[in-house]
């Protein structure tokens, strides 16, 4: 039997570490866009497009949250979605009417959904980590 410290199977760690990294990694995607949006704004000449990059602070800084809290990182990142995704969708209505396009969809899929997947992954991760040992 191999256990490692407080009870946990060397697979159930594994199999943790390997759900905090893809989930790390689903984070990065709006990282990526917001910076993508920002750069390509900059190289136009805007100086103030710099401003653009804030909004991927909070996601870096829930990133590394999930990586050491992964229980806490999750719900957040859970909780954050589905409120911010709720209260966005108002907002479009009321900007531009109740008209679900394709840019709407797009917008959703690229912003919210992969901090969604990312906080049930950190969830998943943290319910692998307090695991009980296996006996083989």
């Amino acid at each position: 039997m191999a256990t490692m410290d407080r009870g946990r199977s060397p697979s159930s760690s594994a199999a943790s570490r390997t759900l905090k990294i893809i989930g790390a990694a689903v984070l990065l995607v709006p990282v990526g866009v917001i910076a993508l949006l920002a750069v390509g704004d900059m190289t136009n000449g805007d100086p103030w497009a710099v401003l653009e990059l804030l909004p991927a602070v909070p996601l870096l800084l829930l990133a590394r949250l999930g990586w050491r809290h992964p229980r806490s990182g999750g719900w957040v990142l859970v909780g954050g979605s589905i409120v911010l995704g709720a209260l966005w969708t108002v907002w479009t209505r009321d900007m531009v009417g109740w008209t679900l396009d394709r840019t709407f969809f797009q917008g959703v899929l690229v912003i919210f959904v992969p901090p969604l997947l990312a906080g049930l992954l950190l969830l998943l991760a943290a319910r692998t980590e307090h695991s009980p040992a296996t006996t083989a």
